[in-house]
C-alpha cells in the first residue's frame, strides 16, 4: 500500500479538522535524518515549510491542523511568518 499522507495534503482544498490519515501529511522530523544516514543528530533542527508566491496575493485564512493520532506527536511549537515577518 501507498501511503497517503503526502505534502500535496498541505493545500488540498479541504476546509475543517480531520482525523483521517489520508488528508494529512507526515515528514520525519528533522533530528531523525541524519541518523537515517548513519550520522550525528542535530537535536536543534526544525522541520520547516515553505509556500513562495511568485506575485503578491491576498490571504483570507490559514487553517493549521495539527496532527493528533496521540498527544506525543505532531508539532508543539510553530512560528509562522509573512515577508520574513514573524505574525504568529
Amino acid at each position: 500500500d501507498k501511503d497517503g499522507r503526502v505534502p500535496e495534503n498541505l493545500v488540498d482544498g479541504f476546509h475543517g479538522g480531520t482525523f483521517e490519515g489520508t488528508r494529512s501529511w507526515l515528514a520525519p522530523r528533522a533530528a531523525t535524518l541524519a541518523m537515517m544516514k548513519h550520522e550525528l543528530p542535530d537535536l536543534g533542527a526544525c522541520n520547516e515549510v515553505y509556500f513562495a508566491f511568485h506575485e503578491e496575493v491576498e490571504l483570507a485564512a490559514i487553517e493549521i491542523w495539527n496532527y493528533s493520532k496521540t498527544p506525543e506527536r505532531g508539532a508543539h511549537e510553530i512560528e509562522l511568518r509573512v515577508d520574513d515577518h514573524i505574525i504568529y
